[in-house]
């Protein structure tokens, strides 16, 4: 879905996620479909808004990687992790063995 982060008025009224802004009946129609609500919670997450549903519950998060990169790159490191928990494992020593046999290092 290409979306259009629009914000109606004052910052209690959070950010709605929809396709266009033409027009009140558009934007009336829009609000019926029930769509995603991107917020913001506090001024000191800056650059950090949450996805929510029509319960209220958050659901996904959109992060400025200019403000937060370093941020995502951990994330991402732990998902990593996390998806290779069940692989084999190798001894510090067989992996140098292999690099010097393959040239990688020397020594």
């Amino acid at each position: 879905m290409q979306g259009i982060a629009h914000k109606f008025g004052q910052k209690d009224y959070g950010w709605y996620a929809h396709d266009s802004v033409q027009g009140l009946h558009k934007r009336d129609r829009l609000r019926k479909r029930r769509l995603p609500t991107m917020r913001r919670e506090q001024d000191d997450m800056k650059g950090i808004q949450f996805v929510m549903d029509d319960q209220g519950r958050k659901t996904a998060v959109l992060i400025d990687l200019n403000e937060h990169g370093e941020l995502w790159e951990d994330f991402y490191d732990s998902l990593l992790v996390r998806s290779r928990i069940d692989e084999p494992r190798e001894s510090l020593e067989s992996v140098k063995a292999m690099l010097k046999q393959q040239g990688k290092l020397d020594g």
